[in-house]
């Protein structure tokens, strides 16, 4: 279908290879763009028509237009396609509104594919369960941080992870809960060196017991 526009740019007006051609020849060679907006068949016959002027008058055109670089021997316009858009020739909007639906749609899909999907009752507990434990670990203010850094700085506790550390503050704080002597047993394991925790009488009893963790416990 032809197009009934094509684009003709402000620097026509000013363009020194358009004009320093005469007025006519300025004429013949917007009909040239006319003609090839409307896929009229460039042939030197119907082109003389078209331009109501005679062979002769052709003849010369032509030589002018392809010395100008306006076109090529066969009369195609040189940097047609580079000056207009394909996008031009699809008045209606067609060709636009697809490309606008098939983005859309293919956003929709990444969107889908990104969603966050609703968990059963049990993963998302275990999720929650998963996040504090990865959550940094803090100290408790009444934990003597001396007694408590001295304790972690064997070879052993260096390796100690959060979830561990916390699981050792939970015990200091069942015995501080109960008035047992929290803080000397931390002292005698940072004083000892042990690996694990246990009250001070226990100690004295022998009796201990390991938590899943190598904490020992007193019984």
């Amino acid at each position: 279908m032809a197009n009934p526009w094509f684009r003709l740019y402000s620097e026509f007006a000013h363009d020194p290879k358009v004009q320093m051609l005469s007025e006519v020849m300025q004429r013949r060679y917007v009909m040239l763009m006319c003609m090839r907006c409307s896929y009229v068949t460039l042939r030197n016959a119907e082109l003389a028509f078209q331009l109501r002027i005679s062979d002769a008058e052709l003849t010369e055109t032509k030589t002018l237009f392809i010395a100008k670089g306006f076109v090529d021997n066969d009369w195609n316009l040189l940097n047609w396609e580079k000056r207009q858009f394909t996008s031009d020739h699809d008045p209606s909007g067609a060709k636009r509104q697809q490309k606008f639906r098939d983005k859309r749609k293919q956003s929709n899909v990444i969107t889908l594919r990104n969603a966050p999907v609703t968990l059963p009752e049990q993963n998302r507990t275990e999720q929650i369960q998963s996040k504090k434990a990865q959550a940094p670990f803090t100290l408790p203010d009444w934990i003597n941080q001396k007694h408590w850094d001295a304790w972690h700085s064997s070879p052993k506790r260096k390796k100690a992870t959060a979830a561990q550390k916390q699981l050792s503050v939970d015990k200091l704080d069942k015995w501080r809960q109960a008035d047992s002597d929290f803080a000397g047993a931390l002292e005698n394991a940072a004083v000892g060196g042990y690996q694990g925790l246990f009250l001070p009488d226990a100690k004295k009893a022998g009796k201990f017991t390991d938590d899943p963790f190598g904490l020992r416990t007193a019984l």
